[in-house]
């Protein structure tokens, strides 16, 4: 009957719970089946940092002379846009390259302090002042503003590249700019910090575009890796530091027509040689991928530093119609998102790309694929 069913389940209850009462093994067990509940219903990241004593707290005294500027997000989007986010809707954001959708892929990501300078690099030399205040805020998946919409005095055609964000002590360090006709301009930050909103941070020749900037760092080489397919790893002694008004150095040689794709350091281990002489071997891996679909990785140990302004050795093998659309850095794995040109979203993780050879031809990502733009995505900053 109805009656004695309920009276079985109700039985069948009791004795799963006093089963729980009885076991501090199964109260556990239930404790995380809740909590693995908790994480799959809501997708937010952690909002607390655990310390393991007080001691690691740094508290700073409030400054009433400085400008209360608000703690935010600032992303630079894949289309060249801007966009300010609060932290709450950061941390609530699902930020999976899926998710975020083609209008939502994100080339840099910083986390802005109230005290600290923050500043956007463009694709045309010059520099932008960001502050949280004025620049629009928008959720994670909404398409940043154009360089114009926020700096009237931004060139049409500007696109954000970067951006930075810098503490006091960040302005005694150095800082690459790199552009995609293989220049190289290493500055002191500080001389970027400058009282105006929009500034030259580097002077480039007709054609060339800033493509990538990051802090020095002390134990690296700079990675080019080319159009045509060729690779080079040099040295940074061999890089000046120069003034905010310049133009850089010569990091590759490229050849006729062709153009960086990639430049960034990579991270150096020494390693003792025959002599007593010191050999820098780079960590991690390099990923390529070709405008037919062809996509592998290389361990960057293969390129043996060398002096700047030289060619280079092939990273992958490519017949005469294919070029290299995508070139990155992999010390750990990350999310491709790569579009078609009917605008169809493709996502590739590194950790799934063959380890190859760099004489290799690598694999392909699907066949037929007609690749219009490949973006390394980020969402932690």
């Amino acid at each position: 009957t109805k009656y004695e069913k309920e009276l079985a389940e109700l039985n069948k209850k009791i004795t799963a719970l006093d089963k729980i009462l009885g076991s501090v093994r199964e109260q556990d067990k239930v404790v995380k089946e809740e909590l693995i509940e908790i994480r799959d219903k809501y997708k937010s990241k952690r909002l607390t940092t655990i310390v393991d004593s007080l001691e690691c707290l740094e508290i700073k005294p409030f400054d009433p002379t400085k400008r209360a500027a608000r703690r935010a997000m600032i992303a630079a989007d894949s289309f060249g846009g801007i966009k300010v986010m609060s932290c709450r809707n950061y941390v609530s954001a699902v930020r999976d390259v899926e998710t975020s959708g083609i209008e939502g892929l994100t080339l840099s990501l910083v986390q802005a302090e109230p005290e600290n300078t923050n500043i956007i690099f463009g694709s045309l030399g010059n520099a932008y002042r960001a502050d949280t205040e004025f620049i629009k805020e928008k959720r994670w998946g909404e398409k940043g503003e154009p360089l114009t919409n926020i700096y009237p005095d931004a060139p049409a055609d500007e696109k954000a590249v970067c951006v930075i964000t810098a503490t006091e002590e960040d302005g005694e360090k150095d800082f690459y700019i790199y552009t995609k006709n293989g220049m190289v301009k290493k500055t002191m930050f500080k001389n970027y910090i400058v009282n105006k909103d929009v500034y030259q941070a580097v002077v480039l020749k007709e054609g060339d575009e800033v493509i990538g900037g990051e802090f020095a760092a002390p134990e690296a080489t700079i990675f080019f890796v080319t159009s045509d397919g060729l690779c080079v790893n040099t040295l940074t002694d061999d890089y000046p530091v120069q003034g905010r008004i310049a133009g850089g150095v010569i990091g590759v040689s490229l050849n006729d027509g062709e153009s960086v794709i990639y430049a960034g350091q990579t991270t150096v281990e020494a390693e003792s040689a025959e002599g007593g002489t010191v050999v820098w071997n780079p960590v991690g891996e390099v990923a390529v991928i070709t405008s037919k679909g062809f996509a592998k990785k290389v361990l960057a140990t293969e390129f043996e530093p060398i002096k700047r302004n030289r060619k280079g050795v092939k990273i992958i093998d490519m017949d005469n119609s294919s070029r290299l659309v995508f070139a990155s850095k992999v010390l750990e794995p990350f999310e491709v998102a790569i579009i078609d040109t009917d605008n169809n979203l493709t996502v590739l993780d590194t950790e799934n790309m063959r380890l190859d050879s760099r004489t290799g031809k690598g694999r392909p990502i699907a066949r037929g694929l007609k690749i219009s733009k490949i973006v390394k995505h980020i969402e932690e900053f």
